[in-house]
């Protein structure tokens, strides 16, 4: 989750707020893995163990904050104090692309009223939203 400091309006949660404008669930999808279609169809047991193995390091790190930050520290270039700080206003979830497709084709569609060529122009086709 995303913090804004303001000096006049104290800490906004930007998930929180997505979902106030938004009407819908306070979730806004941030990040995600790739992978050539080749990769998905030739070796699907790489694509499950990544996808086991980020499952375990979400897991970890939420029961782990204290040693997660640590462990940030010496990788991102930020203190372990501000990492800790963070990961506590921070909803870590691993969800697939195909599950949460209505969430990502909204957040697209906002995009592109902003810029039509956002995306190239279309809404990504049904490959991109891989999961099982």
């Amino acid at each position: 989750m995303f913090l804004l400091r303001s000096l006049c309006f104290g800490v906004y949660y930007l998930q929180e707020e997505w979902g106030r404008v938004t009407g819908r669930k306070p979730r806004i999808p941030q990040a995600g893995t790739l992978a050539l279609n080749s990769l998905i169809n030739n070796r699907p047991d790489i694509i499950k163990t990544v996808q086991t193995e980020l499952g375990t390091a979400i897991n970890w790190v939420k029961q782990n904050p204290d040693a997660a930050a640590e462990l940030g520290s010496e990788y991102l270039g930020l203190k372990a104090p501000i990492i800790q700080q963070s990961l506590q206003h921070t909803p870590l979830e691993m969800v697939s692309a195909a599950d949460t497709k209505e969430d990502l084709e909204f957040w697209f569609k906002r995009l592109m009223e902003q810029n039509p060529k956002f995306l190239g122009g279309s809404l990504p086709n049904a490959g991109f939203y891989y999961g099982n």
